[in-house]
């Protein structure tokens, strides 16, 4: 790791908090944290160099490492709630935040790191690239 990491806190509609820490250089790094329509979960949009990952955070379950499927157990460095491999509907989740977002409220929830500047059209590209769409 080239730093301290990303450390983001969060805490839930009941009152539980804590703290994901995931990995944060020049080229890897959460880009933006968002909800979809299940509850307890939250996503992150994490940018891995050369391709764009969703980290799906169920704030139900603990956490725990040998769950983490493989992409990311390099990238989640600790957090107290269970991260899943998302799924199909997860990724459309993403596309549809991605596509709705007006810009302001993507700067509220944008979180800047390392010489990438992001935007939600910028990200479409990019799941484009990599033929999520």
């Amino acid at each position: 790791m080239d730093g301290p990491g990303a450390r983001i806190y969060c805490e839930t509609k009941d009152g539980k908090s804590g703290t994901i820490q995931l990995l944060q250089s020049l080229f890897y790094g959460p880009v933006v944290f968002f909800t979809g329509e299940e509850t307890n979960v939250i996503y992150c949009l994490y940018n891995n160099d050369v391709d764009v990952r969703v980290l799906k955070i169920d704030l139900s379950k603990p956490f725990n490492r040998k769950e983490l499927y493989n992409c990311n157990t390099y990238i989640v460095e600790a957090s107290p709630w269970g991260i899943e491999e998302p799924t199909a509907k997860d990724w459309q989740t993403a596309l549809n935040f991605l596509r709705t977002v007006k810009p302001d409220q993507f700067e509220r929830q944008h979180i800047p790191a390392g010489t990438w500047s992001h935007s939600a059209t910028n990200l479409l590209w990019q799941l484009k690239m990599q033929h999520i769409e």
